[in-house]
């Protein structure tokens, strides 16, 4: 597969302090007290109440899920396909949610001690002020967003003392596998695009269901990102992400839940958007 100068490769590291401690004494309190074996339960202790830690926790949550949307797979260690002609929009989202995490940590930096006293009355006799940070800034020290990049591996940049023939084999095994990888991870956009549309689909066709907008904007959101992630510049893909965009990309949320026979229509166009999907992935893979 020529992908050359068209992906690299990317990682995300959200570093953070999840302030829970397990307590070893009400540990061993319980499994005592229920006459079980002293490895029976664990009492984890939650050291900041969830109003000061939700924020970070949702600012977290939404980083992973972008980072995964906006890339493809490639291995099991964390590092993701990341296509050259997305680079910049991943950066600015990336960016701007790197922004939210550290506000939501600016916050409770300057809520800490305050989150402390609350801590304390809430864990009342399980409360240890050695479990904490001293001061709010070893606090923010503990927080961090990390995106790594490299360039996706190439056999021919293999320098080891080998024979020749040997060198071979592992030139071959590196391009071999990377190939693979990188068919995945085009094939994860056909899936993701089929996974919407069908959706779609199945929800116009019953006119009894409730939907929320997401299920109309979610067919544009892929539409738009699958050319950006489009390792191998399929044209197919381009030419079935414009036709789905073009039958069913343009519905009103609200119109189609007031219109039972715009919806019926909907329903029909989204199934044969379906049908073109299918047809095409099944040509191509």
């Amino acid at each position: 597969m020529n992908t050359k100068g068209r992906a690299m490769l990317a990682k995300l590291t959200v570093h953070q302090c999840s302030f829970r401690k397990l307590d070893r004494k009400v540990t061993n309190e319980v499994n005592q007290s229920k006459g079980a074996g002293f490895d029976a339960a664990r009492v984890n202790k939650q050291l900041l109440g969830k109003t000061y830690m939700r924020p970070i926790a949702g600012a977290t949550g939404a980083l992973r899920h972008l980072f995964h949307e906006e890339t493809l797979p490639y291995d099991d260690s964390g590092w993701r396909v990341l296509p050259t002609e997305n680079f910049v929009p991943f950066c600015q989202k990336v960016n701007a949610k790197t922004d939210t995490f550290n506000g939501a940590v600016r916050e409770l930096v300057a809520n800490y001690e305050e989150a402390k006293v609350a801590a304390q009355a809430h864990l009342n006799t399980m409360w240890n002020e050695k479990d904490y940070p001293d001061t709010p800034e070893e606090v923010r020290k503990r927080f961090d967003v990390d995106i790594e990049f490299r360039p996706l591996p190439e056999s021919g940049h293999l320098m080891v003392d080998l024979a020749d023939e040997e060198l071979e084999c592992i030139r071959k095994d590196i391009e071999d596998r990377t190939n693979k990888r990188l068919a995945d991870a085009q094939m994860d956009i056909w899936r993701r695009l089929l996974e919407v549309t069908k959706h779609f689909a199945e929800v116009m066709r019953d006119d009894g269901k409730i939907f929320k907008n997401t299920t109309v904007e979610n067919v544009r959101k892929i539409c738009e990102l699958a050319p950006r992630l489009n390792l191998t510049k399929d044209i197919e893909l381009n030419n079935v992400t414009n036709q789905i965009l073009s039958a069913i990309g343009s519905y009103d949320p609200d119109h189609l839940r007031q219109s039972p026979a715009t919806r019926s229509i909907a329903a029909d166009r989204a199934k044969l958007a379906v049908q073109n999907i299918e047809s095409a992935m099944a040509g191509a893979f």
